[in-house]
């Protein structure tokens, strides 16, 4: 058996239709682009793990009251990443193809769908606050904190959407370390004022959870400004601020809604596939759910790793098929899967090993850290599953192939997990347990279909 890593493996049973690189340059171009990305993925959620860490001190009530708002804060982020994903596809094939302008005109107009459609969102949340977390399982024991800590979510996720389509642009043109770079900095900042005002450190006041609430604001809003900054530089493909390309016209927005609808609806159905799956764990009670979503939030440190893999796949993927050079596209995506089993190993180990350590950190309840790190196993040998998952469904979206994408979430996401978590967390029995297998389940469904999706290069003709 010959070196998986080489260059004869990369390009099997691919049709050449030019010039090849090294394999050295093909794993340096990926990685390039590919590292800062998943380096600020893995580190913003490392400092949301610190940040609840310091949550978790004041109580299991104010775990509870911090996670409750996710999911539905994550379906505003839906909307922007829906508009995200088009921006990324259309931007790295216009840049490829050596068309400047049109990438300018998409970036911008992106922009300002996702401002409309945030501000929107924010607004429902605003206006019906209490019946949303009502919905989402908020237990009464928890649920005035859970007001307190929402009410300043609703600004912090309008700027955090508004970096999301920035973001998007710069991987687009494969500057992802400028995007690293504004959110290290915004996430540093958010990270100190939870240190000076959740605890009081540093002579400012205590004020516990609403001190970690305006930290997240003023965290995003740096992320915004940073963001901002990092396409207004003269190396920047983007003309921010020229008045050139912000008129919305016919056939930019067409381009953007028709990968972006699909997108959507792929983001839609993760995103009611998860409130429902949050929502059934709630049931369990205050300190199961407060254990499930310490588990998630560790599980999230990877996973956004991977999805820096992904990013990158996106990326590549786009501006190869604007340069004419499908094969490339195989090639370079095929490198990042490779390099990516050898992440997935250093993270299954650190998972698997240090599971007790690491759900201690969080806390210090016995049956919490017992529960949990039995649970971080699972999610040990997620990583190699959502790592693939992510590379092929991130090359599938910069081809612009989102329906296909969104289908299978469809299937997978809204319809199957929810239904094998009721079925395994109640009729079985298996409580939160049960929860977590359904995820694995569901990761190898999701990587199952990409793969296959892939590998049929169906994804190379499609139209942007």
């Amino acid at each position: 058996m010959g070196n998986p890593f080489s260059m004869t493996s990369l390009k099997r049973k691919v049709d050449i239709l030019g010039e090849l690189p090294s394999a050295g340059s093909v794993y340096g171009e990926y990685l390039k682009i590919a590292w800062p990305s998943a380096l600020e993925g893995m580190l913003t959620m490392l400092i949301a793990a610190v940040n609840l860490i310091m949550i978790g001190t004041l109580g299991t009530r104010e775990v509870a009251a911090v996670g409750i708002i996710s999911q539905p804060r994550m379906i505003i982020v839906a909307a922007a990443k829906a508009v995200a994903v088009a921006v990324t596809a259309i931007v790295s094939r216009r840049l490829g193809a050596g068309q400047k302008e049109e990438a300018d005109r998409v970036f911008k107009q992106g922009f300002l769908i996702c401002l409309i459609m945030t501000f929107s969102l924010c607004m429902i949340l605003a206006l019906f606050l209490s019946p949303i977390l009502m919905l989402a399982g908020a237990k009464e024991e928890y649920l005035p904190l859970a007001k307190e800590y929402s009410s300043f979510v609703v600004a912090e996720v309008f700027f955090y959407d508004l970096s999301i389509i920035i973001n998007s642009g710069l991987i687009g043109s494969g500057n992802t370390k400028s995007m690293m770079i504004s959110n290290i900095i915004g996430n540093g900042i958010k990270l100190l004022l939870n240190f000076l005002l959740v605890y009081g450190g540093l002579g400012f006041r205590k004020l516990g959870i609403r001190g970690a609430g305006i930290a997240e604001v003023a965290g995003a809003l740096s992320c915004f400004i940073f963001s901002v900054l990092s396409v207004s530089s003269g190396k920047s493909p983007f003309r921010l601020f020229n008045r050139a390309g912000w008129r919305f016209d016919r056939t930019t927005v067409s381009g953007i809604s028709r990968i972006g609808l699909s997108a959507l609806l792929e983001q839609v159905f993760q995103r009611i596939g998860m409130f429902l799956y949050s929502r059934m764990v709630a049931e369990f009670g205050t300190a199961e759910y407060a254990t499930h979503y310490i588990v998630m939030n560790l599980c999230d440190i990877y996973y956004s790793f991977s999805e820096g893999l992904g990013n990158a796949s996106t990326s590549i993927t786009g501006n190869k098929l604007g340069e004419g050079r499908p094969d490339l596209a195989v090639i370079y995506n095929r490198a990042g899967r490779r390099a990516g089993l050898i992440l997935d190993t250093v993270a299954f180990l650190i998972y698997v090993l240090f599971r007790y350590s690491l759900m201690a950190m969080y806390s210090s309840e016995a049956e919490v850290i017992k529960v949990g790190g039995d649970l971080l196993i699972i999610v040990g040998i997620v990583c190699f599953i959502q790592t693939q998952a992510m590379i092929y469904a991130g090359a599938l979206r910069g081809a612009g192939d989102t329906r296909y994408v969104a289908l299978y979430s469809l299937y997978d996401i809204a319809l199957f997990r929810p239904v094998a978590t009721y079925v395994l967390c109640f009729p079985m029995g298996l409580g939160v347990y049960g929860a977590w297998i359904s995820l694995i389940l569901d990761q190898l469904i999701r990587a199952t279909c990409a793969t296959l999706r892939f590998r049929s290069n169906k994804w190379m003709y499609v139209r942007v």
